[in-house]
């Protein structure tokens, strides 16, 4: 689709690598090759333990591009700020989060907007999310919250 339209495209995805799954997250160029891969580092055991495995923040990159330096991480790996400093580390000005999570049908409208903002101080690391929400409907004897 990236060469077909040429353009940049970034995507989360599952991977799987010999008998390991991953949340991966990818950049692809207008000529349709993956420039950058990421694997999920933070898996939130007490949610997704059993539905991935971990990557490694050692294999955090960046990628040089015609915007800039890029980085990639993935939702839950900006919890411990080490990730994206790695990002911030190799020269990357912009920083993609891929995330995605199940919301009410009725906040799915307001979730699935483009976010922009900063990890850390005044002059941190700009970043882009990209969310992708899941509408779900609660059954009468759900109570999550």
């Amino acid at each position: 689709m990236a060469r077909r339209h040429h353009r940049w495209i970034s995507a989360g995805c599952l991977e799987k690598d010999g008998d390991k799954v991953y949340n991966s997250a990818v950049i692809i160029d207008r000529s349709g090759r993956i420039v950058l891969k990421h694997r999920k580092i933070d898996t939130l055991p007490w949610l997704t333990k059993d539905l991935y495995d971990l990557g490694n923040p050692e294999d955090i990159r960046t990628v040089d591009t015609e915007f800039g330096r890029l980085g990639l991480t993935i939702c839950a790996d900006n919890f411990n700020l080490k990730n994206p400093q790695r990002v911030a580390d190799q020269g990357a000005w912009l920083l993609i989060v891929s995330h995605g999570f199940a919301v009410d049908e009725l906040e799915t409208m307001a979730t699935n907007s483009l976010c922009r903002f900063k990890i850390g101080p005044p002059n941190a690391l700009p970043l882009i999310s990209l969310p992708v929400s899941i509408p779900i409907k609660r059954s009468s004897n759900n109570n999550c919250a």
